[in-house]
């Protein structure tokens, strides 16, 4: 759903720069917008116009209430203003005015949305003028993202987004006035008010004359998150450096398989699992889990954590987002129909994977930090001992349940490394455990 959302709304961003469309006469401000439906979201169309003055304008519908309201309200806020501002100024022959707006969305997550307006105001043949908004939303809640939002409570923020701003200027600077930068720039929460999160960090946006003249348009910077890791919140973390801090009293260690259920060496594993009181994770192929429901039934019966290893097994390198989202999606349904929950992990088969979609997939991606390469070598010794000489705490071990070599090997395993203090959890107790805020949309191969 909220793909299928982001693709539309990303194909929309393409179809709202402007043009001016006057209609002769007056036109009530308070005329119904026309709304043309595309997908799931509509474009809301303001068009308004007299001789000599155009206002127009796109304005994205998500469906969500409180989302559309608030947009709605702003943007004929935007107009009221304009309006009063063009009434105020004398007439002026062949000296036309205008309003036009555009926007375009910048996607967080899969749920998170910034939508970046432009507006050009052009009054009575007065320089024009470029203002720019940002708003930001929680599509599943409704709820609007402040900068405060963003940070953690008590930490000087603004000032590290002053520094690093300034920095990243200086990198490009054909885009900046040192003095202008410096004015426009400091620690005050209206110098940063226009900004959008992205996957790599946050996006300030800058008016024309707050950094450099007018010539130099609207500079914008992109701020890693690992560069304002001291004044983030936990959640927009990147996950190497959302750890929990708390002390490592245990060594723990996630075992995961792939490829299965097996009729019969998928049931052996469950066995030897619940005899040694352990749990694993299972990424599951769609089109085999309405052959093995009772098996998967089990899995979860027992505890263990059950994720999405596509519909056919099919590489995802290559693919577009929306083939991936439709092969994900498949699985998601299939594996939903057996087990009642839709998975929140994907293992991409064979690690093939174009790091990009992890946004906007909502659900974490899990490769493995120990392959001992089980389908090349079928020897139980061989994967024993190769497994517990690289065994380390945060730990994600790759097999497949489909071997029976494999899983006589994790069993071996299990006995030895639990000798040496380690302790077996699924991927998602190793998340909660390591992890201080284990959200979706997130890459990782182990989590010491």
């Amino acid at each position: 759903m909220r793909i299928r959302r982001m693709l539309m709304a990303l194909v929309l961003a393409g179809l709202c720069f402007l043009t001016a469309c006057a209609a002769p006469g007056d036109v009530k401000m308070n005329a119904q917008p026309q709304t043309r439906q595309f997908g799931e979201i509509a474009i809301s169309s303001l068009v308004e116009g007299q001789p000599g003055c155009e206002i127009s304008g796109k304005i994205p519908l998500t469906g969500v209430e409180a989302v559309d309201n608030t947009l709605m309200q702003w943007a004929m806020g935007q107009v009221d203003a304009f309006k009063q501002q063009a009434g105020d100024l004398p007439t002026m022959a062949g000296a036309p005015c205008s309003l036009t707006m555009e926007y375009q969305p910048i996607w967080y997550n899969t749920d998170t949305v910034t939508f970046y307006f432009k507006q050009y105001q052009d009054l009575l043949g007065a320089h024009g003028a470029y203002l720019l908004s940002t708003f930001t939303f929680n599509l599943e809640s409704g709820q609007q993202t402040t900068l405060q939002d963003i940070f953690a409570p008590n930490t000087d923020y603004l000032a590290a987004l002053s520094k690093l701003a300034l920095q990243k200027l200086r990198e490009q600077p054909e885009s900046y006035d040192e003095y202008m930068a410096s004015v426009g720039l400091t620690p005050k929460e209206e110098n940063f008010a226009v900004f959008a999160p992205e996957p790599e960090g946050l996006r300030l946006f800058f008016s024309p004359y707050q950094v450099a003249p007018w010539a130099y348009g609207m500079p914008e910077v992109l701020i890693k998150w690992d560069e304002l890791q001291n004044v983030l919140r936990a959640q927009y973390l990147p996950v190497e450096l959302r750890l929990t801090g708390s002390p490592k009293e245990e060594k723990l260690i996630a075992l995961t398989f792939d490829d299965g259920p097996h009729p019969t060496n998928t049931v052996k594993l469950l066995d030897g699992l619940k005899k040694r009181d352990v749990r694993c994770t299972f990424f599951l192929v769609g089109e085999r889990a309405q052959e093995q429901k009772e098996l998967i039934g089990r899995m979860v019966a027992e505890g263990h954590s059950i994720g999405n290893h596509t519909y056919s097994h099919r590489g995802l390198n290559g693919l577009s987002l929306s083939q991936v989202q439709e092969e994900l999606n498949k699985a998601d349904e299939a594996i939903e129909a057996v087990t009642g929950q839709k998975p929140k992990l994907l293992r991409p088969p064979f690690g093939f994977w174009e790091e990009e979609y992890t946004p906007f997939i909502g659900k974490s991606v899990v490769f493995w930090s120990i392959d001992p390469d089980d389908w090349g070598h079928r020897n139980t010794s061989y994967l024993v001992k190769h497994i517990v000489k690289n065994a380390h705490d945060g730990d994600i071990i790759l097999l497949h349940d489909m071997l029976p070599t494999s899983v006589e090997a994790a069993l071996q395993v299990i006995d030895q490394l639990k000798k040496d203090g380690f302790t077996f959890v699924t991927v998602d107790e190793l998340m909660e455990k390591r992890l201080a805020d284990a959200n979706p949309s997130q890459s990782f191969r182990k989590l010491p």
